[in-house]
C-alpha cells in the first residue's frame, strides 16, 4: 500500500463514519479528490476506477482490509457505513497489545531491501494505523542497528539473478585499494552481524569469492554467460563457518575447547556455532566440541573470551590464537 492508498482509506472513512455521510460515487469521488487536493496539492486527484477498488479492499477482510461496513443502497446508488460509529482507527487494543504490535513493527521496518519486502508494506501500514498515538507509550525494545545500511538496495536484484541465473557486472570499491569491476556469477547471500554478502564465481579470478553489499558501488547485467559452479561442497562449506571469511582448500575439522565458567553457561545458550556439542561438563569449566572450518570470524569468536578459553585441538588453531595473543600483547605492552 502506498502512502496515497492510506490517505484515501483516512478520508473515505472520515466521509463516511465521522461527517455520517450518504453519497453517490460521483458524489464520493468528487469529495474525496477535494481533499486529496487539500492535502497533496492540486493533480493529486483520483480516477472513478481507483475509487472502487478502495470500496473493495475497505470493504475486504483485516489484513487486505479493514471489514469496513460500506453498503451500497441498490437503486439509489447511495454509498454509507451500514455502521455510523465504525472507524478504521476502533480497533481496541491493550497498551501490551500496542507495545507487541510497535516490537513487531520495528522488526519488519529492518527488513526494507529484502526481497518481498513489498508485499508487507500494505499490511504495517494498515497495522500502524492501530499504533495509536500513546503519549505514555516509550521505548522499551533495542534492536541493533546496521551501520552499512547502503549496501541493501543491492539485496533484490541480487536475489533475482540467483534466481534466475544471471551473470552480473559489479563495481566493487574494497576498504583498501582501488576500484574493481568483475564479471560475477552470483550463487548465494548471506548475513552476518547486520551486514550482507553476496558469495559468486569470479570470472576473472576463476574463484568463488564474497563481495560485501555496501561496497558495490554499481551493478549491471552482464553479458556473460552464466556458469552453476555451485555443488553440495560449497553449500556445505557455508554451513560450516562461522560468519562469512571462506578459507581456500580448507576441510572442517574436529575443534575442542576447554571453556570456564561463567562463559561456559554463555556459550550453552548462545552457540558460537550449530555443530557446538558439550562433551564433558565440570563445575568450573566444560570441554565444547565443534566441527566447522576454522576462518578469521571463529578465531575472533575465540579472542573475544580468551580469558577464559583453552584451544585444546587442533594444534593449528592453537599456534594461531597464540600468535595473535602475542602480537596483542606486544602492541599493548610498550
Amino acid at each position: 500500500m502506498n502512502k496515497n492508498a492510506l490517505t484515501r482509506y483516512k478520508i473515505i472513512d472520515y466521509l463516511f463514519g465521522q461527517l455520517g455521510g450518504s453519497y453517490t460515487l460521483e458524489q464520493l469521488l468528487n469529495a474525496v479528490n477535494d481533499r486529496l487536493e487539500l492535502d497533496l496539492g492540486k493533480g493529486s486527484g483520483i480516477k472513478r476506477s481507483t475509487l472502487e477498488k478502495d470500496i473493495r479492499i475497505m470493504r475486504s477482510p483485516f489484513p487486505e482490509g479493514f471489514n469496513a461496513p460500506i453498503v451500497n443502497h441498490w437503486g439509489t446508488g447511495i454509498y454509507e457505513y451500514s455502521d455510523k460509529s465504525f472507524s478504521i482507527y476502533n480497533l481496541q487494543m491493550s497498551q501490551r497489545d500496542k507495545q507487541r504490535l510497535k516490537d513487531a513493527l520495528s522488526i519488519l521496518d529492518q527488513l526494507e531491501g529484502l526481497p518481498h519486502y513489498e508485499n508487507l508494506r500494505e499490511i504495517m501500514a494498515k497495522l500502524r494505523l492501530f499504533e495509536g498515538d500513546d503519549e505514555t507509550s516509550r521505548q522499551i525494545v533495542f534492536f541493533e542497528e546496521s551501520h552499512y545500511p547502503g549496501g541493501n538496495k543491492w539485496l533484490k536484484p541480487l536475489h533475482d539473478a540467483i534466481l534466475d541465473k544471471k551473470s552480473l557486472r559489479i563495481t566493487y570499491a574494497p576498504f583498501s585499494g582501488p576500484k574493481e569491476s568483475h564479471v560475477v556469477f552470483p550463487y548465494f547471500l548471506k548475513e552476518y552481524r547486520n551486514r550482507w554478502y553476496i558469495y559468486g564465481w569470479v570470472l576473472k579470478a576463476k574463484s568463488i569469492y564474497n563481495l560485501a553489499l555496501d561496497r558495490i558501488e554499481d551493478l549491471t547485467p552482464s553479458l556473460a554467460s552464466f556458469e552453476d559452479y555451485r555443488d553440495e561442497s560449497l553449500l556445505n562449506s557455508l554451513k560450516s563457518i562461522v560468519g562469512v571469511t571462506l578459507p581456500e582448500n580448507s576441510n572442517s575439522v574436529k575443534i575442542l575447547l576447554r571453556v570456564r565458567q561463567p562463559t561456559l553457561s554463555y556459550l550453552l545458550t548462545k552457540p558460537l556455532h550449530d555443530s557446538q556439542k558439550l562433551v564433558q561438563n565440570e563445575s568450573s569449566s566444560g570441554i565444547l566440541e565443534y566441527f566447522l572450518i576454522p576462518n578469521f570470524e571463529f578465531e575472533a569468536e575465540i579472542m573475544r573470551l580468551a580469558q577464559f578459553i583453552e584451544v585444546l585441538e587442533p594444534r593449528s588453531l592453537k599456534q594461531s590464537i597464540v600468535k595473535k595473543l602475542k602480537s596483542a600483547l606486544a602492541l599493548n605492552s610498550t
